[in-house]
């Protein structure tokens, strides 16, 4: 399940599968079935990472309670998928009065476009978060 809302409002809307906005973009990865036991998870097809050559992969540990610094991108988006979570996001475009707040649960991805300044915390106490990140150049 994913959580979204602006800091202003009171209540929490739920979205099963896609939420999209001017900053961001989650979607839930698709599986299927692996050919002995367990699932594969996609990430990203191949038209998504047409510009990935120039591109970064990170992975990033999170602790419950901790907040990641702010980050931004100015000329990459950041293409985000939650492999241990849950992890909550705050994104702004760089007035700080305006944040949007999102909980994304693990396997699902998050698109962060570029300029969108963002930060991030585990919510899970049992174990800390993990996010990879790879960064493209947008197109």
């Amino acid at each position: 399940m994913i959580f979204a809302k602006i800091k202003s409002q009171s209540t929490w809307p739920r979205w099963e599968l896609t939420i999209k906005s001017s900053q961001f973009r989650v979607d839930k990865l698709e599986s299927f079935a692996a050919r002995s036991v367990g699932k594969v998870f996609k990430g990203y097809s191949s038209q998504e990472l047409e510009s990935f050559a120039h591109g970064e992969l990170y992975f990033s540990s999170v602790p419950a309670g901790q907040w990641k610094d702010w980050r931004t991108h100015k000329d990459q988006d950041s293409l985000i998928i939650v492999v241990r979570g849950p992890v909550s996001f705050e994104l702004h475009s760089g007035d700080e009065e305006e944040i949007s707040e999102i909980l994304v649960e693990e396997m699902h991805k998050l698109t962060i476009f570029r300029g969108i300044w963002f930060r991030f915390i585990g919510l899970d106490y049992q174990r800390d978060g993990l996010v990879c990140n790879l960064t493209r150049p947008s197109t």
